[in-house]
């Protein structure tokens, strides 16, 4: 029993040492300029513009697998 009330007693005052550490005011301010923002702007654009041609290649790619799977199954079925 001695030892949880000193278990106790050091972690109380661990808690009220750190108590203004865990008040302390403006621990997530954003000042994040204008030059911040269109950067990510333009990362955004670049990685926008990147996804519409993979849309396009997908799509295509898939056809053309679907064509194929299509005429395997015709030359399947003439034998």
């Amino acid at each position: 029993m001695r030892h949880f009330k000193l278990a106790i007693t050091i972690a109380t005052a661990l808690l009220i040492t750190t108590t203004n550490v865990w008040a302390a005011e403006g621990a997530r301010q954003d000042h994040s300029g204008v030059f911040v923002w269109v950067f990510l702007g333009v990362c955004a654009l670049i990685v926008a513009a990147q996804a519409v041609p993979a849309l396009f290649v997908l799509v295509n790619a898939t056809k053309g697998i679907a064509e194929a799977v299509k005429e395997r199954r015709q030359i399947a079925a003439k034998v």
